[in-house]
């Protein structure tokens, strides 16, 4: 595909050039460190999602349980990868992630108190509440763009124009 000078990917360039100290991004190091607590989580969940547990760190947990924790830590993982490839989508990112760790709270809650399931495999959430936490960090507020100086432009023959020649 080629680009056409003065087309609207040249305009693109020119506001995207003019946003960018106004968007500036995460550090890089949260982005490194925020992919690396996310592949863990995806490698741990991957496996629970149909119901395996092959480091047997939930042994106690039934499938079911373990498919919800599944579903729940995957799109937390892709969530936060998402952050850590294009931070402009943190914001929608942070909620994902904080809605599946409300659903985690409360269905720990639940799985502790009738089913029997020691907070210490809850334990495992902690990469939830990490990723939640990391991901809220990599939102950054826009801020304001300094006040442009203009300058008053001449059109060639104006009256303002043959005012600056003379």
């Amino acid at each position: 595909m080629t680009r056409v000078a003065g087309g609207p990917d040249d305009l693109a360039d020119q506001v995207l050039e003019r946003l960018a100290p106004a968007i500036a991004g995460p550090p890089p190091l949260l982005r490194v460190f925020l992919l690396v607590v996310c592949l863990v989580q995806f490698g741990l969940a991957l496996p629970w999602l149909v119901g395996a547990d092959p480091l047997g760190i939930m042994r106690d947990a039934s499938t079911a349980h373990l498919t919800r924790d599944g579903a729940l830590g995957l799109a937390v993982a892709i969530a936060g990868l998402l952050t850590a490839w294009r931070p402009r989508y943190a914001i929608a990112a942070v909620l994902v992630s904080a809605a599946a760790l409300t659903a985690q709270i409360a269905t720990a809650v639940i799985d502790e108190h009738y089913l029997r399931v020691s907070l210490l495999v809850e334990g495992v959430h902690a990469f939830t509440v990490l990723i939640t936490l990391l991901v809220a960090l990599a939102t950054r507020p826009v801020t304001p763009l300094a006040k442009r100086q203009t300058r008053l432009r001449s059109i060639p023959g104006s009256r303002v124009d043959r005012v600056r020649r003379h």
